[in-house]
């Protein structure tokens, strides 16, 4: 199955990798491992506020068509925030993120994000 309405369009959230990266590329294979990478370099993460939450995940699906919590992961700096997004069905946790091809796959996501 194919993500709807993921990734956020270009230009809505800050080029990814973070300049923090040192690196054109930067991927992982779950939340917990981007989680551990980002916090090492000082990041953090937030709940999206009003405005972030309708532009990148209001109309954003997982592959298997359900709906997904989103996450915000703010730059050590405070001034950049990058959208992830995680599938709210508790059988499938599929983590959204913003290199191709988009998702982690079934079971990357956090329980509870």
């Amino acid at each position: 199955m194919i993500v709807l309405n993921w990734p956020p369009s270009d230009g809505t959230y800050p080029i990814w990798p973070p300049p923090e990266i040192g690196s054109n590329r930067f991927e992982c294979s779950d939340w917990a491992v981007l989680a551990q990478q980002l916090l090492e370099l000082g990041f953090t993460h937030d709940a999206p506020t009003t405005q972030e939450r309708n532009l990148f995940f209001r109309d954003a699906q997982c592959g298997g068509g359900h709906n997904v919590i989103g996450r915000m992961v703010v730059s050590a700096d405070g001034l950049r925030r990058y959208p992830f997004a995680v599938c709210n069905n508790a059988q499938d946790r599929e983590f959204l993120v913003l290199w191709w091809p988009f998702t982690c796959g079934w079971l990357s996501g956090p329980v509870s994000f």
